[in-house]
This record gives C-alpha cells, sequence and structure tokens, in this order.
C-alpha cells in the first residue's frame, strides 16, 4: 500500500492504480477484491491497530435520549431533534423503472443488453450509496454528540414489519437494520450506552403525562390527545420520550422512579401458537394447547 503513489501491490500483481479511502496505520492482515455488478473493483484492506474502544460511562437522565425510528421521519429524539427520511429509492423510482424497462426489451447474449444492465447496476448502487451515506451521518451525529451517552432505542421487528406489502418498500428503503448495525457498533467505538426496550411496548399509545395507554390510535394518526388528561401528543416525539422513559427502567438507579407506566415484560405477554408445526410439537411434548395457554394466563 503506497499512498504516497497512490497504488497497491497484491501477490503477483505489483502498483495497482488505486484510489485510496483513508490513510491508516498499522499491521495489513488480508486483502480482498471484490467486483461489483456494474463493473467496479474494491479492494478491502483489514488492519490490525493498536485502537481500543471507549469504556461508556454511568447512564444518567440527563445524558440520555431516546430515539423513535420512523418512515415520515427517520429518526425523532426525545430531546428535539429530527433527522428527515431521504427517501434515496423513492427520488429514483421513475428513473430505475425506465432503465429496467429498456433492459427488458434489449436481445440477451447481446453488447446493449450489458450496457443496459450496467447502467441499472450504477444506479442502484448509487441509490444504495446514498443511502449508507446518510445513514452514517445520522449515527454519527447521535455518537458524536457530547451530551449524550446513553441512547434507547426499540428492538425493531424489521421481517415483521416487511411482510406488511403497503410498506415493505418504504421501511426496506429507510433501512432500520442497517441504522441499528451502524449505531451499535459506532456507540461500541465511541464509549456510548445503548438500551434496547422490548418491541412490543405502548410508546406511541402511551401518554407521556399521565400514563393512560390509548389502545384506540391507528397508524395513520400522527397526533393524538390523551382522553384523561387532554394533552395533545405529536405522535413521534411522545414515542421518543417515552423510550427514553422505557430504557431508563431497565437501569437499577433508576427502577421506582420513571414515569409514566412500567413496560409490560416478554414473558408477561399472552403467546398464541398459530403454527400447526407448533402444535404439533406440544402435543408430542405431554402438554395439550389448552392446558399450555392457561398455564400462561
Amino acid at each position: 500500500m503506497d499512498f504516497e503513489k497512490g497504488t497497491i501491490t497484491i501477490p503477483k500483481a505489483k502498483d495497482i492504480p488505486a484510489v485510496l479511502h483513508r490513510r491508516f496505520k498499522g499491521t495489513v492482515k488480508t486483502v480482498t477484491i471484490s467486483m461489483t455488478p456494474s463493473g467496479r473493483y474494491f479492494a478491502s484492506v483489514l488492519v490490525d491497530t493498536s485502537m481500543q474502544e471507549m469504556k461508556p460511562s454511568e447512564p444518567m437522565r440527563d445524558t440520555t435520549v431516546g430515539i423513535d425510528l420512523g418512515i415520515k421521519s427517520l429518526a425523532v429524539c426525545s430531546d428535539g431533534r429530527t433527522f428527515a427520511n431521504p427517501k434515496n429509492l423513492q427520488r429514483s423510482l421513475d428513473r430505475l423503472k425506465l432503465l429496467q424497462k429498456r433492459l427488458s426489451r434489449k436481445q440477451k447474449g447481446s453488447a446493449n443488453r450489458n450496457k443496459a444492465r450496467i447502467r441499472v447496476a450504477r444506479l442502484q448502487e448509487h441509490i444504495a450509496n446514498s443511502r449508507k451515506d446518510s445513514l452514517h451521518k445520522i449515527t454519527h451525529a447521535l455518537t458524536h454528540d457530547s451530551q449524550v451517552r446513553t441512547i434507547c432505542m426499540e428492538d425493531l421487528n424489521v421481517k415483521g414489519m416487511q411482510r406488511n406489502h403497503h410498506l415493505a418498500q418504504a421501511v426496506g428503503d429507510a433501512s432500520f437494520g442497517m441504522f441499528l448495525t451502524l449505531l451499535e457498533y459506532k456507540c461500541s467505538w465511541y464509549g456510548v450506552n445503548l438500551i434496547k426496550i422490548d418491541r412490543f411496548a405502548p410508546s406511541s399509545k402511551t401518554c407521556g403525562k399521565c400514563g393512560h395507554v390509548y389502545k384506540g390510535l391507528n397508524l395513520s394518526e400522527r397526533s393524538w390527545t390523551c382522553p384523561e388528561c387532554g394533552t395533545h401528543h405529536d405522535r413521534d416525539f411522545n414515542a421518543a420520550c417515552n423510550i427514553k422513559e422505557f430504557g431508563l427502567k431497565a437501569l437499577p438507579t433508576e427502577r421506582g422512579k420513571v414515569k409514566p407506566v412500567d413496560c409490560p415484560l416478554v414473558d408477561d405477554r399472552p403467546r398464541v401458537l398459530k403454527s400447526n408445526g407448533r402444535k404439533k410439537q406440544e402435543k408430542r411434548g405431554g402438554i395439550g394447547i389448552s392446558e399450555a395457554a392457561k398455564s400462561l394466563v
């Protein structure tokens, strides 16, 4: 790896011209060469450095923030910050459909079909790179804030959310799973505590002032008024505040001090066995479905 000349050397190939992303110090372990569908080559370098992860400080209420992920706004924080959803796929969807239609009309095996395939692949890479860039910027801003040392998040079931055919494309474009992955390793790098609450906690339906759970809240309602105390809530901001409270409840120093309501535990939820194969397994074990349901009540 020669940073001055801008070249990379691998076995049986020397001084390959390359655009180096950044300088690094350490022992080079492996170099992996890969090619994208658009025909671009990349070299991924694994380096052993002496960097050590920062130790996280003790979680405190004043330095804790709750984050609610959504489609309209990608992330809404309990401190009032809002990160917009760039919707990279939606902005390029018309262009992508046009290029894919042109590709489908080309004769298989022809040079023109290969050119059309490369155009589609480059646009898809542009969408993916734009998405990664925005997620890196948001997670960097969250983990490099000196006033935030603890982040509370929901443990989202992304695969389950994508089963909804009306929201699957929007959920995939928002890329909640990648957001959580980036946030996890950056929190471990920079000494930020990451607390995940139960995915079934009623964060959106709970009034942050009196603790009333409004069970009639629909997904299309972006704001609602508590029927008990009359407080008007913004759905996402109220959920972010409740996520912070639920996350602090898991800390030993905060138990008994957190409002508004207790978060239901995973073992306290009623379980419904829907799979036929699961029913057979329960019967083979010597206990019927009805008895298992009674034991959970």
